[in-house]
């Protein structure tokens, strides 16, 4: 009896995480597209994302194409825009190494045996990547380009500020803190802050 209690329970939170999931159709999925480029261009983005509201903004956008679509910000809209923003960081990082080029005629990721090989001993995730066409990607760039740094250019904030008291001697430090009191942030937290360290004019 409790086995069948059980079973029961198990179907039920199975359907409704079911609810959560929805596949997209390739259609769907390019109106989101230049639904994010309007957003982007339309002020909706801000120095590490989108602001609040634009949920809201893509779901509209979403139904004029699809007025009887169930599309919603929440869950739907939102879950996808996490995993192509994920999906984005993960192939960046992977390009940035050496040995590893993009193929914009099959939008692939291309490198050697051996270098796929180090890259998964260092990302497992890397695995599932190859061989994948990213139709997206140049429109991921585009999109979430200039969220924060990723892969080897990013940086801890505190380490980069170390970097540049280091190169400046003359700065003097008179607020009688330590940088990582200054600086202290929770390395368990979801986004830690970062910063480029690539030279600005």
């Amino acid at each position: 009896m409790d086995s069948g209690a059980t079973s029961e329970s198990c179907f039920a939170k199975a359907r409704k995480s079911d609810k959560t999931r929805r596949s997209w159709t390739e259609r769907e999925e390019e109106c989101l597209i230049q639904a994010l480029k309007e957003a982007t261009t339309q002020g909706w983005k801000s120095g590490n994302g989108f602001r609040p509201g634009y949920l809201a903004f893509l779901e509209n956008h979403l139904k004029v194409s699809f007025p009887d679509s169930n599309l919603r910000g929440n869950p739907h809209i939102n879950s996808k825009v996490h995993v192509w923003k994920k999906l984005y960081g993960s192939i960046v990082t992977i390009l940035s190494k050496s040995g590893v080029g993009w193929n914009d005629t099959e939008k692939t990721i291309e490198a050697s045996n051996e270098i796929w090989e180090s890259l998964i001993k260092v990302d497992n995730t890397a695995r599932s990547m190859r061989h994948k066409r990213w139709m997206y990607y140049h429109d991921w760039c585009e999109i979430f380009g200039n969220d924060r740094a990723v892969g080897d250019k990013a940086e801890h904030f505190a380490a980069a500020v170390q970097v540049v008291l280091t190169m400046t001697p003359e700065l003097p430090n008179n607020v009688g803190m330590s940088l990582d009191e200054l600086f202290s942030v929770d390395e368990g937290g979801a986004e830690s802050t970062s910063v480029s360290l690539t030279p600005s004019s």
